[in-house]
């Protein structure tokens, strides 16, 4: 494996971290009915 793959795998696992993150975020706002002080850009 390449220093440009791992590169990209890192990226990759960050990026759906991320997205994963958002999704619960956005669920935990429905559930809770409240405007929980977490956004995602």
């Amino acid at each position: 494996m390449t220093i440009a793959q791992d590169d990209g795998g890192q990226l990759a696992y960050m990026f759906n971290m991320i997205v994963g993150w958002c999704a619960l975020a956005q669920t935990l706002n429905i559930l809770s009915r409240h405007s929980i002080a977490i956004r995602c850009k």
